[in-house]
């Protein structure tokens, strides 16, 4: 996990658990499964493996959620997940990019306006994009893990993309009164490059995760587990937040070893 920036919280803010979502449309448009459903596997699996992320919440705020401990306290990243649609590398023009209407475009429709506008509730928090094309150079300090060498090193071109944001969305800000160089500073750029690159990765951390519990798994049967993963990671985010939140979150209840005994008898 990037760190997670310690600036202002607006004091009337709402604990992120209290917080209804902010929209609902991609829950109504999903048909079958998809790269978010992939990386939301990844961090099901992260949750054995990693002590100090405690929730993923699946189309509950952003396209996934992460609840992070850190000292007892929440720690919130947002993640947007963009699939194989754009054929092209990422810019800050395609970032910046406003929805049209009424022969204009419409403030808060961009992709960093729409994952900014998540920072409204009390709980620190950052963000996370993961692509499956890669960024273009002008993007690419944000690929390196905030408070790294990298990202430390790459400072001059950061300042520089605040300001070519800047010009291009302007003074929009988010509910706790963060700009553009807000997000800037606090996100970082995943690039997983194609979903069957994604579901490798997935499976070879599972036959590790499997593996520490001294359990073996044919390939056939890993194939199985990670479905029933995959499908676990689907239903949660089809669920309406209104209906049933508590179904669009997964823990660190869930167990690998239980379903390697189920896949045996």
């Amino acid at each position: 996990m990037h760190e997670v920036s310690k600036l202002k919280q607006s004091k009337t803010s709402k604990s992120i658990h209290d917080l209804p979502p902010l929209e609902r449309g991609g829950v109504e448009a999903r048909r079958g499964f998809s790269i978010q459903d992939h990386v939301g596997v990844q961090f099901c699996l992260e949750l054995l493996s990693e002590p100090r992320l405690k929730e993923v919440w699946f189309e509950n705020q952003d396209d996934l959620t992460l609840i992070w401990d850190n000292n007892d306290h929440d720690e919130v990243e947002f993640v947007q997940v963009k699939g194989s649609e754009l054929d092209q590398l990422w810019s800050v023009a395609k970032l910046c990019e406003r929805k049209g209407g009424n022969g204009g475009t419409i403030v808060g429709t961009s992709i960093l306006e729409k994952s900014l506008a998540y920072d409204r509730c009390s709980e620190p928090c950052c963000f996370r994009i993961v692509t499956a094309r890669p960024v273009q150079h002008k993007l690419q300090p944000l690929t390196y893990k905030t408070g790294s060498q990298g990202r430390i090193v790459a400072q001059p071109k950061i300042e520089a993309l605040i300001k070519n944001v800047g010009a291009r969305i302007g003074d929009f800000k988010s509910e706790n009164d963060n700009g553009h160089d807000f997000w800037i500073h606090n996100v970082v750029w995943n690039e997983i490059h194609s979903l069957e690159s994604m579901k490798s990765v997935n499976l070879n951390k599972l036959s590790q995760l499997v593996e520490a519990k001294e359990e073996y798994l044919f390939t056939d049967q890993s194939e199985e587990l990670y479905q029933r993963l995959l499908t676990r990671v689907y239903k949660a985010a089809l669920v309406r937040w209104h209906d049933d939140a508590e179904k669009k979150s997964s823990g660190r209840a869930i167990s690998v070893t239980g379903s390697c005994s189920n896949l045996r008898t």
